[in-house]
C-alpha cells in the first residue's frame, strides 16, 4: 500500500484505511462487500494503532490469531479476484 493501489486507469490510491479501500474496490465490484466485517476487524490492528489515542494497550493470542485469519481471507479473496 505504501506505493499506492491503481484502482481505475488513472487512479492511485495511498491509503491504510481498509474500509476506505473497500469502499473504491465496491465500486468495481460489489462483491468486494463480503469483506467488510474482516476489514473492520482488521483496521483496529493498524489505524488505531498507528494514530492513537483508541488503541488497546495489549492483543492478546487469540486476538492476534483471529485477526491473522482475517488477513489471510482478505488476501486469498484479492488474489482470487486478480488472477
Amino acid at each position: 500500500v505504501s506505493q499506492g493501489v491503481n484502482i481505475g486507469k488513472n487512479k492511485k490510491l495511498k491509503i491504510h484505511n481498509l474500509l476506505l479501500l473497500l469502499k473504491e474496490c465496491q465500486k468495481y465490484d460489489r462483491k468486494f462487500s463480503e469483506l467488510k466485517e474482516n476489514c473492520d476487524n482488521l483496521n483496529i490492528y493498524y489505524v488505531e494503532y498507528r494514530y492513537p489515542p483508541g488503541a488497546p494497550e495489549t492483543i492478546s493470542r487469540p486476538q492476534a490469531k483471529q485477526a491473522i485469519e482475517f488477513a489471510q481471507e482478505v488476501i486469498k479473496f484479492v488474489k482470487n479476484k486478480v488472477k
